[in-house]
Formats: C-alpha cells, structure tokens, sequence
C-alpha cells in the first residue's frame, strides 16, 4: 500500500502533489521489499525528489533495483558507469554488461548503447556483426539515431561492403 501512496503523492492524482510525502511512503515500501519501489526510490535520492539529493543512495538503490531485475535501472547504471559520474568510477565493461542485459530483456534505448558498445569496442571487443544486430532491433523499436548509426556503418563499410543505397534506405525511414 505505502508504493501506492507514494505514487498518489508523486503524480498528485488522489492527493495533492506532496513530494516530501511521496518519498516517505516510498522508503516504507522499499524497507518492505516492493520490488517497483526501488527504482522510485533511487531515483528519489537522484534527483532530490522529496528528499536531499544522494548519489550513494541512489547508486545503492539503483543496484538493488537492477538485482532485481528491472531493466531501466540496468540501464540507469549503465550509462552512470560509462560517464563515471554520480560518484560512480567509470566502469567501460560494466556499463556493457548491464546494457547487455537491458536489452535483451527489450529496452529500446538499452540496444541502441550495446550496439554503440560493439561499434566502439568500449568495455567489450569491437564486433561491427553484432553493432549491425542490435541496431536493427533499435530501429524496431523506432530509434532514429541507430539508423543514422548503421546507414554509417554501410557508407563506411565497417564489416560489411560499403553500400550508400542501403545508408540511404536507413536515414530516409525516419525522414
């Protein structure tokens, strides 16, 4: 009940908006172990909502979150350990394996930074056939950067034959 509540307070519907509110029941309901309510809580403590912004905080709720099995704090973690902020050390191989998991568990902008990771090879070997796959899968789910991405990749020919019908085909489907 209390992640219930913290909703309602967060988002003002059923109560006034009450940040300070919203923080509290959401703290009861992670000290409970209501899985949703981890990732609210991190990012409670990330962005000073209802609370004093806290990076340690948020990182630990965040990985508790992520442990838990939510690919959006995988995600959240990942790009954190890719910069190396939010008190977080950058971390190149880490920020791939949780993009990893986020996007096979089908978060869209998670295919996009793994396909960025293989075309780097940034915490991972360089791998321009598996860039090409997660690319496409972003493009399934309507990332117009991962096209610009891959119609590159074709201009270039970076594992592939250059080909500027096909980098053309790419860039017009968002246009």
């Amino acid at each position: 009940a209390h992640y219930a509540i913290s909703l309602m307070y967060l988002n003002g519907e059923g109560a006034d908006k009450d940040e300070k509110k919203a923080f509290e029941h959401c703290k009861k309901a992670a000290m409970k172990g209501v899985v949703p309510s981890f990732r609210t809580l991190a990012s409670c403590y990330a962005y000073g909502i209802g609370t004093d912004k806290d990076n340690a905080e948020a990182h630990k709720w965040y990985e508790i979150s992520a442990y838990s099995g939510d690919p959006l704090s995988k995600f959240t973690l990942a790009t954190w350990y890719y910069k190396g902020n939010n008190d977080v050390n950058k971390d190149l191989k880490k920020s791939f394996e949780l993009q990893l998991e986020a996007a096979n568990a089908g978060l869209a902008s998670a295919m996009f930074n793994l396909a960025t990771h293989y075309l780097s090879g940034e915490g991972t070997k360089q791998d321009y056939h598996e860039a090409i796959k997660w690319y496409n899968k972003a493009i399934d789910h309507n990332i117009p950067e991962a096209a610009i991405n891959l119609a590159n990749i074709y201009r270039q020919g970076l594992g592939v034959p250059k080909d500027y019908h096909i980098a053309k085909k790419l860039v017009e489907r968002f246009a």
